[in-house]
């Protein structure tokens, strides 16, 4: 953490992590692609070469498939368009020199290029400023390269690629031998297919 006189905006790409709280099975926490966007952007803050500063992460954003599962939040992708635009353009009135998104959750990936690219394209209107890119990165973009590594497809939500993420940030204090075995049991009490509609909750194969 920075106060405003130690943050230098100029030279800094904001970084800007987007989850969701929604249901993730019967084991996996509902603040689950909140924690991997969030452990994403410090793992990024550690390993560029260029000064970038973290921001919380944005958590209330659009699931609707998951609303009626308890402690799933849910608000409308208007409201969720309208927020995020202004939080970009605060982010860019504050000085920085970019902004990049990391999401993790796959239900507003359009609606976030759609407002990014808004915000971008707004700029051009103030032909006197430099233009400042906002660029946009998906946790699940790079799940073909995972698939090619571990020669496993991801699964439905939740899958297996979230469940061995989550696990490598919350580690064994979360993930204790009696949340495992009720994984266990919720796998041998169900069927699991990629076909629509699946069981969700399960780290798929």
């Amino acid at each position: 953490m920075l106060s405003y006189q130690e943050l230098k905006p100029q030279s800094t790409v904001a970084l800007l992590p987007i989850g969701c709280m929604e249901q993730h099975g019967p084991v996996l926490p509902l603040e689950t692609d909140s924690l991997i966007a969030t452990h994403a952007c410090r793992r990024l803050h550690s390993a560029l070469s260029f000064p970038t500063y973290v921001y919380p992460t944005i958590h209330y954003t659009t699931t609707t498939p998951n609303a009626d599962y308890a402690g799933t939040v849910s608000v409308s992708y208007d409201i969720f368009r309208s927020y995020l635009k202004q939080v970009l353009e605060g982010l860019l009135q504050s000085g920085f020199r970019a902004v990049a998104i990391v999401n993790a959750h796959g239900s507003v990936v359009s609606a976030i290029k759609e407002v990014a690219f808004s915000v971008v394209h707004n700029q051009f209107k103030e032909p006197s400023e430099p233009v400042r890119p906002v660029t946009c990165h998906n946790i699940f973009d790079c799940d073909d390269q995972v698939q090619a590594l571990l020669g496993k497809a991801p699964g439905r939500h939740a899958e297996w690629k979230e469940f061995l993420l989550v696990h490598g940030i919350l580690g064994e204090d979360y993930f204790t031998a009696e949340r495992l075995e009720r994984l266990r049991t919720f796998a041998a009490q169900n069927r699991f297919s990629n076909e629509f509609p699946p069981v969700l909750g399960i780290p798929m194969a």
